[in-house]
């Protein structure tokens, strides 16, 4: 008879089924080395199971009767890393007014350095680099964030250790390799979790403001460089980064925006995490202290608090004329233009043409209109040309809930 492991999660409300996996339970001190668990020693029903990893001849299946997730791996502890991300949505759907940040954040000064995750940008490693400077590392993969009554912006530790992509860097000293040698721990052919000492992981639920936004760009051979980065890039950024199932588009862009707003930007070129740690460190401890309720200021307004159930998808009528949705939220960064109704589904980053026929929709138009006033300005693009791409963004607009029909 399989013996029945279940386990409960801080900061969930529901259960995770290990029955039969007995490897991953004997993995989960060191993978969520601060995230408080307890194992449920009464069996529960199905209803209250938030995920389940079964165990075949071949592969283990992660699933989940609530998630829309079914995750087949052949490592074990390949699939324990998929079960720490999709605890990042239980913990959503526990406190629908989290946002989840996928990226990883570091303490500085009292507050926290977001790094945005972008693709083999090299967060997790730069991450650990800092961690091993003495920097406490509060996620290296999602944080959730809240805005609170005052307007500032939180981020949440999860508890997780952090996790590395082997082989480690060539270009690493023999030093640092042998530091983080000494705090390995669970390991395959792909990852290494690291156990770094108690008071450099943060524990689960220890919250801080968010001060700094770091976007990475690895670049062998392109030297070293921190600049002031575009706040329009950064927004867009932090959106592509950005999950919540629980939170309309429109109060996400709200947040988003505030948040940018009200933190440091920067740009960070480099060829070497352990040499752009050192950097990054000097450069950020120099700044001043953050000062939280002074820099978020005022609680910005963030339109409607729920899902909007009501569709307002319509079908594109090039004879109808059509006007902006009043509850849209538009943030204009005067070269970039987002959008975002708590009707749609998404938030939408505008072009330069998108953005003038949005512009126009401000009074009632229709197709004809908008090619007009556009072949006025640009006569020397053709008519079928115009009406053809206007057209394609009309029929966008409508269809992601951005439009009303005008009287």
């Amino acid at each position: 008879m399989v013996e029945t492991l279940q386990y409960k999660f801080a900061g969930t409300d529901g259960l995770v089924d290990l029955s039969g996996c007995d490897v991953v339970a004997d993995f989960l001190p060191s993978v969520f080395q601060n995230w408080p668990y307890e194992r449920v020693q009464t069996q529960s029903n199905a209803s209250e199971t938030l995920f389940k990893i079964e165990k075949s001849p071949s592969h283990f299946t992660l699933s989940s009767p609530i998630f829309d997730t079914k995750q087949h791996l052949e490592d074990p502890l390949n699939i324990t890393c998929s079960l720490v991300a999709q605890l990042a949505w239980a913990r959503l759907r526990h406190d629908p007014e989290m946002l989840c940040f996928h990226g990883a954040a570091i303490e500085v000064n009292g507050a926290l350095v977001l790094l945005p995750n972008k693709r083999r940008a090299g967060k997790s490693t730069l991450t650990a680099c800092l961690a091993d400077l003495g920097y406490k590392v509060f996620t290296d993969d999602y944080l959730p964030i809240e805005i609170d009554e005052n307007g500032v912006i939180y981020g949440h530790a999860n508890g997780a250790a952090p996790r590395l992509r082997l082989p480690l860097p060539e270009e690493f000293s023999p030093e640092l390799t042998g530091r983080l040698n000494a705090v390995s721990g669970l390991s395959n052919r792909q990852y290494l979790y690291l156990n770094p000492p108690g008071s450099l992981l943060a524990d689960h639920g220890e919250r801080l403001p968010v001060s700094t936004i770091v976007m990475l760009e690895r670049e062998p051979g392109g030297g070293m460089a921190l600049t002031q980065a575009k706040p329009a890039e950064v927004l867009r950024r932090v959106i592509l980064q950005n999950f919540s199932r629980h939170m309309n588009p429109a109060r996400i862009l709200g947040i988003i925006d505030h948040l940018v707003q009200s933190t440091r930007g920067l740009d960070l070129r480099y060829e070497s995490a352990e040499a752009a740690a050192a950097f990054l460190s000097k450069e950020l401890n120099e700044a001043h202290c953050f000062d939280a309720s002074s820099a978020y200021g005022t609680k910005p307004d963030l339109a409607q608090q729920e899902l909007c159930e009501e569709e307002h998808a319509l079908a594109f009528n090039p004879d109808q004329k059509y006007v902006q949705l009043k509850d849209v939220v538009e943030k204009d960064y005067q070269t970039d233009c987002f959008v975002a109704s708590k009707r749609g589904a998404r938030i939408h980053h505008m072009d330069q043409m998108a953005r003038a026929i949005w512009n126009l929709l401000r009074e009632p138009a229709k197709l004809d209109d908008i090619v007009e006033v556009f072949q006025s300005a640009f006569p020397e693009m053709s008519e079928d040309d115009l009406h053809r791409d206007i057209s394609q963004t009309l029929e966008m607009f409508a269809k992601e809930g951005l439009l009303d029909h005008a009287n």
